[in-house]
């Protein structure tokens, strides 16, 4: 098993622990994108995919099924945002853990980004099945807990200061996200 992928699940069930593990793993940034987070980046556009085309979107009592093309450019946003969230959260966090009292380091915190993601990009394969929608805001909340415990421990910053520093990488990865997201609303639309 490559090792990033030793602590897919581990980081969910134990947390603390596989941090520990995690911070003093010896995981080059393109090691870690290419082994770990490509791989699970690409099951929310895969999931999306099959959704739009072959699921179906239900819309009032009618079931929409998207064209190829629209399932495919639905898919390509997906990706695309997945990639610019844990970019947007590993520049957040560099930039500002200072500031917190932890060590600046872009490797670290696209570590902390990248393992912190972990639920989210899992729980994104539940856009197959539109009932379980909620079990992602649980995957939010898990992946700001693991933010919280991963920038203690991968990035020396004291807990008290963690918890905000978290709410912050958050917050300003959604509202970035929000502005883009309307700018490619509009682009779509033309």
């Amino acid at each position: 098993m490559l090792p990033p992928l030793r602590h897919l699940f581990a980081i969910i069930v134990r947390p603390t622990t596989t941090w520990r593990r995690i911070s003093v793993d010896r995981l080059s940034v393109a090691g870690l994108f290419f082994a770990y987070v490509l791989p699970l980046v690409l099951l929310g556009p895969l999931a999306t995919f099959v959704a739009q085309r072959f699921v179906g979107v239900r819309v009032g009592h009618v079931i929409y099924h998207a064209s190829t093309a629209r399932a495919l450019v639905q898919s390509g946003f997906a990706l695309a945002f997945a990639l610019a969230g844990i970019l947007l959260v590993t520049l957040l966090v560099d930039a500002v853990v200072p500031a917190f009292g932890g060590q600046r380091s872009f490797a670290k915190a696209f570590r902390v980004a990248a393992f912190a993601s972990t639920p989210v990009w899992l729980a994104a394969v539940l856009v197959l099945v539109p009932q379980l929608a909620l079990v992602q805001l649980v995957a939010v909340a898990d992946e700001i807990y693991l933010l919280y415990v991963g920038l203690s421990i991968v990035m020396a910053v004291p807990r008290r200061k963690a918890i905000p520093l978290a709410a912050f990488a958050v917050a300003g990865t959604v509202a970035i996200g929000f502005g883009v997201g309307a700018m490619l609303a509009r682009v779509a639309q033309t």
